[in-house]
C-alpha cells in the first residue's frame, strides 16, 4: 500500500478523527501481546518498571540529494514496538510524505510488520515516484517509558541458565556494528575472565566486563555526525571492533564495545537507539546506551558513558551501581531502536540514522564525509548539489503528555 493509495485517509487524519492525530486521548493502550513470552520482553524479579510517563515523538527525515539509482524498496524505520522499558501501539502512528508536490499523510499501523518474540517490528512504507527533491518523511507516535530499579543483591543470587531461550539467542552473535565474533574482542574477553566466565554470578561477570571496557576506553570526538551548518546526519559511530582497537572513539562507539563483550562471553545484549532527554546539549539528538539480558530478571538497562563519568572503574561488581539495572531517568529516553539501520544496514542513506531507503552512493566510503563535493563511487562520481547541504537530515522533537499508567510487571505465567 503506497502512500498516494492512502491520501483520502489522510483527511481524516488531518481532521482528528482518526485514532492517534492531534485529537486522540493521551492513554496508551499496550500492543496485545499475541504469541510472545512476555519472560523475554518484560522485566521479571529483581528487575522492575517505575515512575511511567507518556512522550509523543517526532522523527521526521529530509532528503536533499537525489540517489545516483532510484530506490526499489520501501523506506524502513527499525522500531521498538513491546519493549521492557516502553510502549508503543502501531495504531497510535502517523506517518507523512511531503514533496514540492505537497504533503501526504495516514495511518502507519498497516505498514508496521507483526512484531518478533523480543517486541520489535519495522516500519515498511511503499513510496510513489519521485520527480524532485527535497522530500521528507516523518513518523509521529505516543510511546510509554519507565525508569528501571533493580535488587542487585537478589540478582547476584541467580545462576547461568542450561540454555538462554530461544528468542534472546539471536543477541549473542554479531550483527551490524557489533562484530563481536572479532579476534581483538574474543581474546580480550578469555584474557579478563581467564577463561572462565562462569566461574561467577552473570550478573557480577557481566559488570566486571563492562567494567574493564569503560576502564580501556576514552571517549573521544562528536556524540553526533553533522553537516557544515550542524544539521543532523546521524549518529558518529564506527563500530566495536574499531573501538577495541583504537581504544576511544564515540559514547555509541563505548556503547556498541560493551555490548560485543557481553556477547563474546555469552550474555545477551544488545544496544538501544532512542530519543535523548529534552534538555542541555543533548536536546534534538539521539541517545544511545545498552541492554544485557539476565536470567530471571530480563533485559537489564545500563548507560557506560555515565558508568565511566562516575569512575566505574573504582566500584564493586558485588554492589549496587547507579546506571546498571537503576536507571532512575530511563523514562526520559524514548526507545526507538535495537539497530543502527535496518538489517545489515545495506540500505542507510548517507550515514546511520536508524531509517533505510537506498544506499544513497553505493562503493563509497560510509558514512559519507562531506569535505568535498565530489563523490567516488561504484557506479560513478555523484557530485553534491550544494556544498553547504547535507545528503539528509534528520530531526528529532518530543513532548511530554503526562505520567502513565501504573508499571505493569507481567510474569511469564500471565497471559
Amino acid at each position: 500500500m503506497t502512500l498516494l493509495t492512502q491520501l483520502a485517509l489522510s483527511v481524516c487524519l488531518q481532521s482528528g478523527g482518526a485514532p492517534g492525530g492531534a485529537g486522540s486521548s493521551a492513554m496508551l493502550t499496550p500492543a496485545p501481546p499475541n504469541h510472545r513470552d512476555a519472560s523475554v520482553i518484560n522485566p521479571q524479579g529483581p528487575l522492575k518498571r517505575a515512575n511511567g510517563r507518556l512522550n509523543r515523538f517526532t522523527m521526521s527525515v529530509t532528503i536533499f540529494q537525489p540517489p545516483l539509482k532510484t530506490p526499489s524498496g520501501p523506506w524502513t524505520l527499525p522500531l521498538i514496538v513491546e519493549g521492557p522499558w516502553s510502549t508503543v501501539d502501531p495504531s497510535q502512528f502517523e506517518i507523512s510524505l511531503s514533496t514540492a508536490n505537497g504533503r501526504i499523510s495516514s495511518a502507519a499501523a498497516d505498514m508496521v510488520t507483526s512484531p518478533t518474540p523480543l517486541g520489535n517490528a519495522m516500519l515498511e512504507a511503499d513510496v510513489p515516484q519521485i520527480n524532485a527533491y527535497p522530500v521528507t518523511f516523518a513518523v509521529q507516535g505516543v510511546v510509554a517509558t519507565w525508569s528501571s530499579v533493580f535488587d542487585d543483591a537478589a540478582g547476584l543470587r541467580l545462576d547461568w541458565p542450561a540454555q538462554w531461550p530461544a528468542a534472546v539467542q539471536s543477541q549473542l552473535r554479531p550483527s551490524l556494528l557489533i562484530e563481536s565474533d572479532s579476534d581483538i574482542i574474543t581474546s580480550t574477553v578469555t584474557r579478563v575472565t581467564q577463561g572462565d566466565v562462569r566461574s561467577v554470578p552473570p550478573l557480577q561477570a557481566a559488570k566486571l566486563l563492562v567494567q574493564f571496557t569503560c576502564d580501556n576506553f576514552q571517549p573521544n570526538g562528536p556524540r553526533m555526525l553533522r553537516g557544515m551548518q550542524r544539521q543532523l546526519r546521524g549518529i558518529a559511530v564506527a563500530g566495536a571492533e574499531s573501538a577495541a582497537e583504537s581504544g576511544t572513539g564515540s559514547r555509541a562507539d563505548l556503547v556498541c564495545l560493551c555490548v560485543a563483550m557481553l556477547r563474546a562471553a555469552g550474555l545477551p545484549a544488545r544496544p538501544v537507539i532512542g530519543i535523548a532527554p529534552d534538555q542541555g546539549k543533548e536536546r534534538g539528538e539521539f541517545s544511545v546506551w545498552a541492554e544485557v539480558f539476565l536470567p530471571q530478571c530480563g533485559w537489564v538497562p545500563f548507560d557506560p558513558y555515565e558508568l565511566k563519568k562516575r569512575s566505574v572503574q573504582t566500584f564493586d561488581a558485588r554492589q549496587a551501581w547507579r546506571y546498571f539495572g537503576n536507571v532512575p531517568d530511563l523514562d526520559r529516553h524514548i526507545p526507538l531502536s535495537w539497530s543502527f539501520a535496518p538489517g545489515n544496514g545495506a540500505t542507510a542513506w548517507d550515514a546511520w540514522a536508524l531509517w533505510g531507503w537506498a544506499r544513497l552512493a553505493p562503493g563509497a566510503e560510509f558514512p559519507l564525509t562531506l569535505d568535498h563535493r565530489m563523490i567516488n563511487t561504484d557506479d560513478g562520481p555523484l557530485t553534491l548539489q550544494d556544498a553547504n547541504v547535507v545528503p539528509s537530515q534528520v530531526n528529532l522533537q518530543r513532548s511530554s503528555l503526562g505520567l502513565s499508567q501504573p508499571p505493569i510487571n507481567v510474569s511469564p505465567q500471565q497471559p
